[in-house]
């Protein structure tokens, strides 16, 4: 997995428009998923604004891939924003008052070089 700094590095090199995937899994307390995509999406913006405000709203993360049973997801961003992302992520501890953990496993250039995901939404 690639380290937060080195991502930093790489995004000051890139374009401002290239787009990252980020791979990442939802876990409540006891490892029981119950979350659908609809709700994955609300949880991103609530991290978000929770964490940035209106000012990473705009970022605008695009989830791209959910399931509900192992929580596993991946999410589309522009890379310039892939850290205030990874952060607001991380600092999410809960979810409609359940206890929760968000992972950032991996971050890629390309969504097909994640592996054991299934096919996108």
């Amino acid at each position: 997995m690639t380290n937060p700094v080195e991502i930093c590095a790489l995004h000051k090199k890139k374009r401002s428009d290239h787009i990252c995937y980020m791979d990442f899994q939802l876990k409540f307390e006891g490892d029981s998923v119950s979350s659908e995509e609809g709700e994955m999406r609300a949880v991103l913006y609530s991290a978000m604004m929770t964490l940035h405000g209106m000012v990473g709203q705009g970022h605008d993360p695009d989830l791209k891939y959910f399931d509900p049973d192992s929580g596993r997801g991946i999410i589309a961003i522009n890379s310039m924003y892939a850290s205030k992302l990874w952060t607001a992520l991380t600092l999410k501890g809960d979810i409609d008052g359940k206890k929760c953990c968000i992972t950032v496993l991996d971050i890629k250039d390309k969504m097909d070089s994640l592996t054991d995901t299934a096919e996108c939404v």
